[in-house]
């Protein structure tokens, strides 16, 4: 690795600045074993050098704070230790990278000397990790020292099983057969003796080795140890500590060269401590959480063992759990309501239609309000993140009317893929207000209005069907009778024909644009792809702008929300769903697509309607 050269005016530390620069007096003010904390007493012991003027012991205890403040992620193999801060504009605090040439050679005389083992061991794998060509004495020597950690207390829950699994990772990389054996041993030595202890620290002894793919012959003999602890735990009504156990023994018999049916009964024995919990809680939503990730075990036993266990039965059993605890939640939930008084937005949107001619109305009510505005609405949901609400960082569940488990919300927390995911459902379920809102208080009140004052019949809509480019010729009267029908107050027929159409028409307009709309398998059989994965093409866009798409998908293919389109097609869209807010909004939104285009038609090229409203102009009023 290639080092940086010194640049500084000042000589270059010495070890003997190092060692006597004060670091142990500063470590024995805290007695605990961890690098957080000898990185803050050398902080203090800095500020004392600086008071009292001692340049050269300040720079010692500099950079040995440094070293202390590096963050031990074993996970990243190519980088082990990462900066104590990183900041969003790309600059972070120390790194290994950061230590010149001269510093790494005095911290190389430096490290023989040290006391410390903590320090000892940090100092050794650096100079290992930042120039190999002073000798594979240093990773013995980080290997040694990180060994002489205790395996007991809280010393190996702050330092220990990061400093063995650091020494497991070296000892693998240079080969050293016999010292890995000799960590295996004491690593197993530590198990054996915790494991029948009540606590759960054994299953940490076994980490390092689980996590550095070790100890694979004597996986077995650990799965069976597990496997024994999780069943006595059980039988004692243990339920959290038994299902650790179950859990980690089914891990280690995947391990294990005959392990397969120890594996299998393993999760047969973590699904049904699963089901105990389940059974076992309060509240009706934990029961059908846990109820669901027993099904989940069940599921994942192999084939050849599911008649061994009579897994099919188990699964049968505890899926009529689910579903009883899924209606139950229901009933436990509280319902919150805001009043809005929609009624000035009520009384504008009469005036618009009223004294109107029919189409003239019609075009009136198709551009009462915009589409929602994709940007607005997720720029809306982005603002309140940097306080946030607290319920952001935790899982959530949506549940159908029935009890179903329908969508569920990963935590924001620091994943910036959980974040995004959560503020487009939150977007998305401000998109449902606003269809919502937009049905209640303005277009029930204009239609209400053309009811009293104007008759269109089938061949209006007819008219207008074939007119507009993009409904296909085949198909305009059957969407001229799902129109005529909403018209008609009738929005139970109006959403069982448009709900389908519709999906065609967007299945012809992106194979116009290019999109594949089918998948081909194995059997040369060609299979049309649901709206649900048409709305994520790139295409879709392209073909519809990225409002009416983001509205498309809010309203007929959010599992979430209203998901008009898989209800119809499954036959789970009850009267209240389609002749609801969300059935006359998907009415409504047809009936302005069809407009627009007919009234496109009619237009001079190059000219633009002055009462036409952009989808994205008023989104969010």
């Amino acid at each position: 690795m290639t080092t940086t050269p010194s640049t500084s005016s000042e000589p270059p530390l010495t070890a003997d600045d190092l060692a006597s620069c004060g670091y142990q007096q500063a470590f024995a003010r805290d007695p605990e074993p961890w690098y957080l904390g000898m990185s803050t007493e050398l902080n203090l012991e800095i500020g004392t050098a600086q008071r009292e003027g001692h340049c050269t012991r300040e720079r010692a205890l500099i950079l040995l704070a440094r070293i202390c403040s590096l963050q031990l992620e074993p996970d990243n193999k190519r980088a082990p230790f990462m900066p104590e801060w990183k900041a969003p504009d790309g600059r972070c605090g120390f790194m290994p990278e950061d230590l010149t040439s001269d510093e790494i050679a005095t911290l190389s005389w430096f490290a023989e000397g040290v006391e410390n083992t903590l320090l000892k061991a940090r100092v050794a794998d650096i100079v290992w990790l930042r120039e190999r060509r002073r000798g594979i004495a240093f990773a013995h020597m980080a290997i040694d020292t990180y060994c002489q950690l205790p395996l007991d207390g809280d010393s190996w829950l702050l330092s220990g099983r990061d400093g063995w699994r650091r020494a497991l990772q070296l000892a693998r990389a240079i080969r050293d057969a016999g010292r890995v054996a000799s960590i295996e041993a004491s690593l197993l030595h530590a198990f054996r003796d915790a494991v029948a202890a009540p606590d759960r620290i054994a299953l940490s002894y076994l980490g390092p080795m689980w996590a550095e793919d070790a100890g694979r012959a004597h996986a077995e003999d650990i799965g069976e140890r597990l496997a024994a602890q999780a069943e006595a735990r059980q039988r004692e009504g243990q339920h959290a500590d038994a299902l650790e156990y179950a859990e980690a023994a089914a891990r280690w018999f995947t391990r294990a060269p005959a392990g397969a049916s120890r594996e299998a009964a393993m999760l047969v024995l973590v699904g049904q401590i699963m089901a105990a919990i389940g059974d076992a809680a309060g509240a009706a939503i934990t029961r059908k959480y846990w109820y669901a990730k027993a099904i989940e075990m069940y599921r994942a036993v192999p084939g050849a063992y599911r008649e061994e266990h009579q897994v099919h039965t188990m699964i049968a059993a505890v899926r009529a759990q689910q579903d009883a605890a899924g209606r139950e939640a229901l009933n436990e939930m509280e319902s919150f309501e805001h009043v809005i008084d929609l009624s000035p937005f009520a009384a504008k949107a009469r005036d618009r239609v009223q004294g109107r001619s029919p189409f003239g109305a019609l075009w009136a009510l198709t551009r009462i309000h915009a589409l929602p505005n994709r940007a607005q609405l997720i720029a809306a949901a982005e603002w309140p993140l940097p306080t946030g609400r607290i319920s952001r960082l935790f899982d959530s569940v949506v549940l159908a009317n029935d009890g179903r488990a329908v969508a569920r919300r990963q935590g924001s927390g620091v994943d910036r893929a959980a974040r995004d995911a959560q503020v487009l459902a939150e977007a998305t379920q401000a998109c449902h207000l606003l269809c919502t809102t937009t049905v209640i208080g303005m277009i029930l009140p204009a239609l209400e209005t053309m009811w009293r004052e104007m008759h269109v019949d089938l061949g209006t809509f007819e008219a207008l069907a074939s007119r507009a480019p993009l409904v296909p010729n085949e198909r305009a009267a059957l969407v001229a009778q799902g129109l005529h029908a909403g018209w008609c107050g009738d929005f139970v027929q109006a959403v069982h024909i448009l709900v389908p159409q519709f999906e065609h028409i967007v299945r012809m307009k992106l194979k116009a644009a290019g999109a594949l709309t089918t998948t081909h398998d194995a059997a040369g059989l060609d299979t049309e792809i649901g709206l649900s994965n048409l709305i994520e093409r790139p295409e879709m866009r392209d073909a519809f702008d990225v409002d009416l798409t983001f509205t498309i998908r809010a309203l007929m293919c959010d599992p979430a929300g209203p998901n008009l389109r898989n209800m119809v097609a499954h036959g789970l869209a009850d009267e209240s769903l389609v002749k609801g807010p969300y059935g006359i909004y998907l009415w409504w939104l047809v009936l302005r697509l069809v407009l627009e285009q007919c009234a496109a038609m009619e237009r001079p090229a190059g000219t633009a309607d002055s009462t036409a409203t952009d989808h994205s102009a008023n989104a969010g009023e």
